[in-house]
Formats: structure tokens, sequence, C-alpha cells
């Protein structure tokens, strides 16, 4: 009875630690990197600062969270700048759509970010986040090849940059916010 039950958390541990590089990591980088090649730079940088509004109605839904009047007063502000930004992008369909990408880069990381609020009380924040980018990396692996043929092309102080960047503001970034998520409410941790 005891392995059953152990077998049992092990795989809903794995399955949230599977959604969690999913939609911090494997879904967001994807979609940004897309929206990227078409929003404009203001744009995808006003877009992607709405994760703070996205976690905190996500807080409210599933976490139980709540927001005072002007909690909810930001977010109709912000959701209707979001609005109007990406509908607004550029003058054709192909750079509404980077937008969007954009926006659904926003809303897998607030997935991510209300989504571990119970996972770093119960494990941790640091091995919650090294295990949730982990499972991230794993979800990218379908990019090695191309991954590999630009390594070997690109000069060794740009891959030394990409590697810096993976580690120091990934790594450090995701758990040091992971930290405070554990301490305050998703909607005011996210600020």
């Amino acid at each position: 009875m005891r392995r059953s039950h152990d077998a049992r958390l092990l795989a809903t541990v794995a399955a949230a630690l599977a959604l969690a590089g999913l939609f911090a990591y494997a879904l967001y980088d994807v979609a940004l990197n897309r929206g990227q090649l078409t929003a404009s730079a203001g744009a995808a940088s006003l877009i992607i600062a709405s994760i703070p509004i996205f976690t905190a109605l996500l807080a409210v839904t599933f976490l139980g969270e709540r927001l005072d009047a002007l909690g909810w007063s930001g977010i109709v502000v912000g959701c209707s700048g979001i609005a109007l930004i990406t509908l607004g992008e550029g003058e054709g369909s192909v750079s509404t759509r980077g937008a969007l990408f954009v926006l659904l880069a926003a809303l897998s990381a607030s997935v991510y970010f209300a989504f571990q609020k119970p996972y770093l009380e119960k494990y941790g924040s640091l091995p919650f986040t090294a295990y949730a980018i982990w499972a991230g990396a794993l979800l990218l692996l379908h990019f090695l090849p191309a991954l590999i043929g630009e390594v070997r092309s690109a000069p060794a102080r740009a891959t030394l940059a990409i590697v810096y960047l993976g580690i120091f503001p990934t790594v450090f970034a995701y758990a040091t916010a992971a930290y405070v998520f554990s301490r305050l409410p998703a909607s005011r941790a996210v600020s």
C-alpha cells in the first residue's frame, strides 16, 4: 500500500514538474521568440509586462486570493492596454500574430507562477525551480540539432554569453522569484 502511494505521489510530482517546465520554459521561450520575430520590441515588452496581471487573475481564480478595488481597477486598465497593443500592433496580420505569440508567452509564464505556489510550499523553492528548469530543457531537446549547428558557427564569446544568460539570469532569477512566491500571495509576489 505504501509503495502504491509513493508511486502515485512521485507520478503527481513528475507531472507537476513537466507542466512547470512546459509553461515556464518551453512554451514561454518558444512563444516569446516566435512573437519577437514580427512584433515590435516596444509592443513585445509592454505585452510581456502583463505577466503580473494574468498571474493575479489566476491567483484569484485558482488560489483563492483576493484583490481590493484598486487591484481590480489596475487589472481592467492593464487588460485594456494589452488589448489595444495586441490588436493595434503594426499594419498587418503578421505583426499582430507576433503580438499574440508574445501574449501567449505572458499567459504561459503567469500559469507557471500561479501553478507553482502550492508546490513551493511543499518542496521548497530551489528544488522545484531546478527540476522545472530541467523539465523545460527536456521539452526543448528537439531544438538541439539546430542549436549544435548554431553553436559550431558562432564565435566562442557569443556562446559563452548565452551560457551565462542561461545560468545566471534564468536559474537565479527564477529561484529567487520562487522563494518570494513561497512566502507571499502570488498576486503580490509577482509584482
